[in-house]
């Protein structure tokens, strides 16, 4: 067992996801942040260590997911839309 196994477990892919947004073609969605979030305001020195590098991909997951729930609960309040929609601004 080691340090990071299933650590992004939630992060999968759900089965009838891909079902629900099959026919989706979304256009001007905004730009994806989800990777970089905290890399490109970090000095390239700080990322040189794997350590470092892998703490930094945890914080950036943290902040992506608590932006990401606002976003979320932004569109449980919209009547117009469905609740599990992914595709949202």
């Amino acid at each position: 067992m080691g340090l990071y196994d299933d650590l992004y477990k939630y992060k999968r892919v759900k089965l009838y996801d891909t079902k629900k947004a099959r026919k989706d073609s979304r256009k001007y969605l905004g730009y994806d942040y989800k990777n970089n979030l905290m890399q490109n305001s970090l000095s390239n020195h700080l990322l040189r260590n794997d350590v470092m590098r892998d703490f930094i991909a945890f914080c950036t997951d943290y902040y992506y997911n608590t932006i990401k729930q606002i976003r979320v609960m932004k569109n449980w309040k919209n009547y117009t839309t469905k609740k599990d929609d992914k595709n949202i601004r």
